[in-house]
Order: structure tokens, then sequence, then C-alpha cells
């Protein structure tokens, strides 16, 4: 297993442009993990169809980050880390 660090920021820029079930196959956690790890840093989640509106030409604005969280940095396990970030756009 790999360990990863983010800062909040680079996780939630990361998951508003990519779909949720990308980032749970490329670093092979569960849905379950993801979500806890989201809720864990208070990290708001996509609506589920957000990457097929914004394919489709929809306008949808992001759900803004919380800047009252004291930690910045967030630790992930993965057992897989990508080399290339997927983009949904």
């Amino acid at each position: 297993m790999n360990k990863f660090k983010f800062t909040r920021r680079e996780l939630y820029d990361y998951i508003w442009k990519n779909p949720l079930t990308s980032l749970i196959s490329i670093y092979n956690i569960s849905y379950l993990e993801l979500k806890q790890l989201l809720n864990k840093y208070e990290i708001p989640v996509p609506p589920n169809g957000y990457c097929s509106k914004l394919k489709a030409g929809q306008n949808i604005i992001p759900t803004p980050l919380s800047s009252n969280f004291k930690l910045e940095d967030v630790r992930m396990v993965a057992h897989y880390a990508p080399d290339y970030p997927l983009n949904c756009r």
C-alpha cells in the first residue's frame, strides 16, 4: 500500500474535475473509504451526475471549500498511484 499526502485544496480541485468512480478505480479504494476521507476533512462532494452534466455543457457551480477547517494536509492510504490525472471535461 502507498501513502499519499494532498492538501485539502488539491483534493477538492481533483474531485471537482474527475468522477469519484475514476478516483476509486485509480487509487483502488472503496467508495466508502473515499466518502469517509472527504467527510473527515470536510471536503464537499459533487452531486451525482456532475461530470456528465459538465460534458453536456451545463454550467454547474461547485460547492465552495470551507476555510474554517484547521487541518490542511490530507493523508490517504491507497494501493496504486496514478501517473496521470483523469479529467472529466
